[in-house]
């Protein structure tokens, strides 16, 4: 039996727990990096297994499937960008402050892991559905409405309506994101930020 060797140690994101078990943390660092450059249809388990430095049988004793582990995965990335976007933008006060914060922790997560970014962007369609339903209720499209209606509490935004104004500010930093992940954009993301804010504020004036 040929054994397989453990590959290079990638860092690991804060998406992913420090506490998972060292095969079971590389699998989830292997796949997120596939899926992102490489999307779930060019992705095998195979490709999981070697790039984590696993076996197939190893894998499958921590997931029961490419499904579970992009599933798992989905789940984990979608819940801490929304969580730390809720956190940020509540304990800002007004829309300035609110969307400088909104802004700021989404490029702070995207230089975190652009692959994590990039994977829940491009795989949204296919997984949501999927998702359970605690996940469900905690929409990024709906924390994009409510700060523009905060926006249209101070007076703002009067001739534009809110869901049209939050799919442009969602649609304006999934684009970045993919942008930034394949280099059209100069890194960190960070260096964005006040150009950013200007962009989306210009939406609410």
């Amino acid at each position: 039996m040929v054994a397989v060797r453990a590959p290079r140690r990638k860092s690991v994101p804060s998406f992913l727990g420090e506490d998972d078990a060292s095969v079971r943390q590389r699998i989830l660092v292997a796949a997120l990096d596939l899926f992102a450059n490489k999307g779930l249809d060019g992705t095998s388990i195979r490709d999981i297994a070697a790039a984590a430095g696993c076996t197939n049988p190893a894998l499958y004793k921590h997931f029961d499937g490419k499904q579970a582990v992009a599933l798992f995965l989905f789940e984990v990335c979608y819940s801490r960008l929304w969580s730390s976007q809720h956190a940020a933008v509540s304990a800002a006060e007004g829309f300035d402050a609110k969307l400088d914060a909104y802004v700021g922790r989404y490029l702070a997560l995207l230089d975190e892991s652009p692959e994590a970014m990039l994977f829940l962007n491009d795989h949204l369609r296919i997984l949501w559905p999927h998702a359970s339903p605690g996940l469900r209720r905690r929409s990024i499209l709906a924390q994009a409405r409510s700060l523009m209606l905060e926006a249209r509490k101070e007076g703002r935004m009067r001739s534009v309506d809110p869901d049209l104004a939050a799919a442009a500010v969602v649609g304006t930093l999934v684009q970045f994101a993919r942008m930034i992940h394949f280099g059209s954009l100069r890194r960190p993301a960070a260096t964005w930020h006040a150009a950013l804010v200007a962009l989306i504020a210009r939406v609410a004036d």
